[in-house]
């Protein structure tokens, strides 16, 4: 039951306890009762609101007769009547909509399942429908071949000949020309990545590593390119601070597969060894100081003269 807390104290201001509990509890069994009007028993009334006769009959009802409708032998509340009406309408209204509600959202959810169960049914009718055919196109080529072969042609040979992949002539023999080339198989990014990566110098970031990978090899590059670039790589900066080796995804995204390895170092002649010719020297001038000015001295005495 609705209380309007307001009106309810600003009424009842002048009750005392006993007076104010009173009207309360017809107030409750009235709404209680679907707002029906109390007859103006005063044995009932008394035990409503939980006195005796006589204290109802002396004292509370004189009271609390100003606040209900006596005019038909009954004790009524015209507002407490009118708040009644309105909440059971807005019930039914409520109780309408969510039935309404309940019953789009059990559609809704059989026709989704109808549609389900239906491509499903569709799906295997047609996975059915193309076995069949596959099968009865095998069994027609069988037959023709049955039909084609010359007599006398034993067609476990051809049963052989499919099992080992070699093609037979009509005599039994291999026919060595007509062997097909098989052709090459595809290379797997998973199963070579793996490889890759064991020669990776500066193993860091693998995940962006191998989404790199799969698109270098994705745009062409093929595993062994990869792999002999990282080990070429991997040999240049062997012994090189990690700060300045690239990351592997780097690597990748730009393409260094491709770079031409380095030119090998000059060597000396065979024979010829830098650091004896420099020993040699600083021999010699250990031995004879003069011997290292005396070209200088002689072409400076040459000139002025």
């Amino acid at each position: 039951m609705p209380v309007f807390t307001d009106a309810l104290l600003g009424d009842t201001t002048h009750l005392s306890t006993e007076e104010f509990g009173a009207y309360c509890l017809i107030l409750f069994v009235t709404w209680r009762n679907n707002a029906d009007p109390f007859p103006d028993d005063p044995v009932r009334m008394a035990r409503i609101c939980r006195v005796s006769v006589k204290r109802w009959t002396e004292r509370l009802r004189p009271i609390l007769a100003s606040f209900f409708d006596l005019s038909e032998g009954t004790w009524r509340q015209h507002r407490l009547e009118k708040e009644w009406r309105y909440v059971q309408k807005v019930s039914a209204v409520r109780s309408k909509s969510g039935k309404l509600g309940a019953e789009a959202k059990s559609l809704k959810n059989n026709n989704t399942a109808q549609a389900n169960a239906s491509a499903e049914l569709k799906q295997n009718a047609s996975t059915h429908t193309h076995t069949h055919t596959v099968l009865t196109s095998i069994a027609d080529a069988i037959e023709d071949s049955l039909k084609s072969a010359p007599l006398g042609h034993d067609p476990s040979a051809d049963e052989a000949s499919l099992r080992t992949g070699d093609p037979q002539t009509t005599d039994g023999q291999v026919d060595d020309d007509s062997r097909s080339i098989p052709e090459p198989q595809s290379q797997d990014p998973n199963a070579s990545f793996g490889e890759w990566w064991q020669h990776v110098p500066h193993k860091v970031s693998k995940g962006h590593a191998e989404k790199a990978y799969r698109s270098a090899v994705k745009g062409g590059a093929t595993p062994a390119d990869l792999l002999t670039g990282i080990q070429r790589y991997a040999r240049q900066v062997a012994g090189n601070d990690p700060r300045y080796i690239k990351h592997p995804s780097t690597w990748l995204n730009g393409k260094c597969w491709l770079d031409e390895p380095p030119p090998p170092a000059m060597q000396s002649p065979k024979g010829f060894d830098h650091d004896q010719r420099d020993q040699s020297r600083v021999s010699a001038a250990r031995q004879r100081p003069d011997s290292l000015f005396a070209g200088i001295l002689e072409r400076d005495l040459a000139g002025r003269a």
